[in-house]
Order: C-alpha cells, then sequence, then structure tokens
C-alpha cells in the first residue's frame, strides 16, 4: 500500500494551495439505528448521535460546518416498509434526523438509517 504524506500541495506556479473545482466529498457521514451508531460502522466527523424519541435523531459533528450544502440519506430495512428521512439543520454543528414511515398511516419510527452531509468545514 501507497503511503502519501505533505504539508502544503502547491498550485502549478508553486504560488500557493492548489484550488479544487467541481469536486464534493462527504464531510460527515454515520450509520445509526435508534440514535446510536451501528456497531461495527464507521462514521466520519461525528461526535456522538442521541435518540431524541421514537424516529427522531441528533447528530452531533465534531468539526462545524461553515457553509452546509445539504444532507443526503437513506433508510434500510428487511421489510417493504417505504420510509423517508427528513433532516433539519439545527446549528452549523447539529442535525436533526426524523424517519417517517410512509407505507400506511404516516408516522415516526425507529429503523436504521445513513446520514451524510456536504459542505465547507469552519
Amino acid at each position: 500500500m501507497s503511503e502519501i504524506r505533505a504539508n502544503t500541495i502547491s498550485d502549478a506556479a508553486g504560488t500557493g494551495p492548489i484550488d479544487l473545482y467541481k469536486q464534493s466529498a462527504a464531510k460527515a457521514s454515520v450509520t445509526m439505528d435508534s440514535g446510536a451508531v451501528i456497531q461495527g460502522s464507521s462514521s466520519t466527523n461525528i461526535s456522538s448521535t442521541s435518540d431524541q424519541g421514537v424516529g427522531d435523531y441528533r447528530i452531533n459533528f465534531t468539526n462545524s460546518f461553515n457553509s452546509l450544502w445539504g444532507y443526503s440519506g437513506n433508510t434500510t430495512s428487511n421489510s417493504n416498509d417505504d420510509a423517508l428521512a427528513l433532516f433539519k439543520h439545527v446549528s452549523s454543528s447539529q442535525v436533526q434526523v426524523i424517519i417517517i414511515n410512509t407505507s400506511a398511516a404516516p408516522a415516526k419510527y425507529d429503523k436504521p438509517s445513513d446520514t451524510v452531509a456536504h459542505g465547507d468545514l469552519a
């Protein structure tokens, strides 16, 4: 396996850092169930998660966002339930995730979910 280490990556003229255009990588990601990170899953930039009630979770980021472009996520299930993940920006360091069961009478419910956040870190 190769390894690259550098303190600074300069532009072609050697006068400053390079600009990365048209590139976006997730700045935070987590897989959780009932407000807890699923054992064995990896998370990025997540300091903690908490269960706020049925289908209602809070995710706290290790590094806050300077600007947040958006969240995306999905829910996973072995059943035929249809689910929707809703996101509420609470602060630069926290997001609320609400999971809704849409297959019957819409209601919040606990279900494993993946959440990803994109943006610029502070």
